[in-house]
């Protein structure tokens, strides 16, 4: 296991980029923002791994020519708004990975829009984000289609009734808006409709509710430890055999501490179903640096690395207009997630959307 440099919010920590294609020797300020404490900072280690695997990659020589500025925003848009003025007042950067959490994301809109920074925001946006500004990119599809996919591998399976459970967040808000929508549109009908605040801890209610519905399966519409508590206060229920749904960022470690728990739950990923060369060698390296499988929010901070190298060097630190030209014309490049294009919007558009299941305690392709 190679050793990586870990850093603190705000403190720069020494990378590397290809000096020779950097047109005007400009050294090269980028900024990563993300959740790295609070809630959701399982999301912002996967971040960090994601980084920390794609600069590894990069030769000694290289590590001497870019500085990445590494800013805490806990899924909060108010820090979120915080730190990316001072990566851009302070720091001068030019280029920001992320934020990934959707509050951050519409917060510093204009912060960034003004600015005439870019950003490469880590999660999967919602439609609002998705037609943000000419200064904004994601490498992710619209959690629109996302949901689309899942609602049509629903019906598939001869879901027709299913009882909803979600989490109150404009993230996962943004995840049920579309799953309801879809879900309808194909025939199939909502029997209990249940939302609860997050960081709520009994579902009792809101399970029994779904038990007297008899719905075909569930749809849970929660991440980490949120998930996890529903899983396990259905289990009480003994309603653990009934087909379960769930979003894209059910993927995290937790939900498989306890063995069984979330076996059979299905969840759309926001990756390319056909299998490449490229995602696969990502995954692989990933097991073998950190002894465990990647999400989608390390393969989209490698790739957003990785483009945003490329392409700095042929432009220059300082040319961010060309960098931007640049990015809005990204066509199928092989990357972490699969075979990647960005629309007209700068968002991530993928063949065919993967479906995933976990099974005996691993998160598989379906």
């Amino acid at each position: 296991m190679k050793k990586y440099i870990s850093v603190s919010a705000g403190v720069l920590i020494v990378i590397a980029l290809l000096v020779f294609g950097n047109k005007d020797n400009q050294k090269i300020r980028i900024g990563l923002v993300g959740p790295f404490t609070g809630n959701s900072a399982a999301f912002g280690e996967f971040m960090q791994k994601g980084l920390d695997l794609a600069t590894n990659e990069l030769s000694p020589e290289q590590k001497l020519h870019v500085e990445i500025i590494k800013e805490d925003d806990s899924c909060s848009g108010k820090n979120a708004v915080s730190v990316v003025q001072k990566l851009i007042q302070v720091d001068h950067v030019k280029y920001i990975i992320g934020p990934l959490c959707n509050e951050s994301s519409l917060a510093t809109e204009k912060l960034f829009e003004d600015s005439k920074v870019i950003s490469l925001t880590v999660g999967l946006p919602s439609n609002a984000i998705a037609n943000m500004g000419k200064y904004h990119f994601s490498f992710s599809p619209e959690i629109e289609f996302l949901m689309k996919a899942v609602s049509k591998k629903m019906i598939s399976n001869g879901v027709k009734k299913v009882a909803v459970i979600h989490m109150v967040s404009a993230f996962e808000d943004e995840n049920y808006k579309h799953f309801v929508s879809n879900f309808r549109a194909l025939g199939g009908e909502i029997v209990a409709d249940e939302a609860e605040v997050k960081g709520a801890t009994d579902f009792r209610d809101a399970i029994l509710k779904a038990k007297q519905a008899k719905p075909d399966a569930f749809m849970l519409i929660a991440v980490t430890g949120e998930l996890n508590t529903i899983l396990k206060q259905i289990r009480v229920q003994n309603m653990l055999t009934l087909p379960k749904y769930g979003i894209h960022a059910a993927e995290t470690s937790v939900i498989l501490q306890d063995k069984g728990l979330a076996d059979g739950l299905i969840y759309p990923y926001p990756g390319d179903r056909e299998e490449i060369d490229s995602a696969s060698t990502f995954a692989k390296s990933f097991k073998e640096e950190f002894n465990s499988s990647p999400n989608p929010y390390s393969a989209n901070v490698y790739d957003s690395f990785k483009i945003l190298e490329t392409t700095i060097g042929n432009c220059g630190y300082n040319n961010v207009e060309c960098v931007q030209q640049h990015l809005s014309n990204l066509k199928d490049y092989k990357g972490a997630n699969g075979s990647l294009s960005v629309d007209e919007r700068g968002v991530g558009t993928y063949k065919e959307i993967m479906l995933k299941i976990v099974r005996d305690g691993r998160f598989e392709v379906l």
